[in-house]
């Protein structure tokens, strides 16, 4: 039986720290040379160096993936590795949970987004480091069509708005349909064109979405009371 018994019960066992593949290394200005192949990649992506050197976005040569970390509080519960060469079967890996990741504990680039009261919600982490990189942060990125409890507690925690950037197919309008349809605080939709998702749009394309006018799905003022 997995745990180990104390006087009042069972407890369940240590989780293993979650850590980078090995032979992960950061990506760093100054060494672009050195992951160029990364670089580039990202380059395509029309991802900014800035972005990249904020989300600590690492380099993993023997895989050939960019590697995007996902934390919270600063401690590592996921990562993300993506392909650059074109040629692997699987596009995106993620940590295993026997590793120590927790599935669904964070959004990526949660840390970054401070005290923000609007959120810009993502699917993929690519889609909401794109949206930094056309000046439309802070976003973050679920890395899948469905919001878990600990994602969705916090962004209500602190009462944001949430404004979601879903894909333009229908994997994106469940995103949609999970946020509205759970919760009372104000939601807006901002749609890129069908086919697309944010991170394949171009700054203009990214400026006209944010321009124009959104869905408002739901609304609800919270009231503080002070003693």
């Amino acid at each position: 039986f997995a745990g180990v018994r104390e006087d009042d019960g069972w407890k369940e066992p240590a989780r293993p720290r979650l850590l980078l593949p090995p032979g992960c290394r950061p990506l760093r200005r100054g060494a672009e040379h050195q992951d160029a192949e990364a670089w580039d990649y990202l380059g395509g992506r029309r991802i900014a160096p800035e972005v990249v050197l904020a989300w600590e976005v690492a380099w993993w040569p023997a895989a050939g993936r960019v590697v995007v970390p996902v934390t919270l509080r600063g401690e590592l519960v996921d990562w993300v590795a993506r392909d650059v060469t074109g040629t692997a079967r699987v596009k995106a890996l993620s940590a295993k949970r026997e590793d120590g990741a927790r599935k669904g504990a964070s959004l990526a680039g949660w840390d970054l987004v401070g005290a923000a009261r609007v959120v810009r919600l993502c699917e993929g982490v690519f889609d909401a480091m794109r949206l930094w990189s056309a000046g439309m942060g802070p976003a973050v990125a679920v890395c899948t069509n469905h919001l878990s409890d600990d994602q969705r507690d916090l962004l209500l925690g602190a009462g944001r708005g949430v404004e979601i950037w879903p894909d333009g197919d229908r994997p994106g309008e469940r995103l949609v349909e999970d946020v509205c349809g759970l919760w009372a605080i104000e939601v807006r939709v901002r749609r890129v064109p069908d086919g697309l998702d944010p991170g394949a749009c171009s700054d203009a394309e990214i400026a006209g979405v944010a321009a124009s006018a959104s869905e408002v799905t739901r609304r609800f003022r919270v009231a503080l009371e002070t003693a």
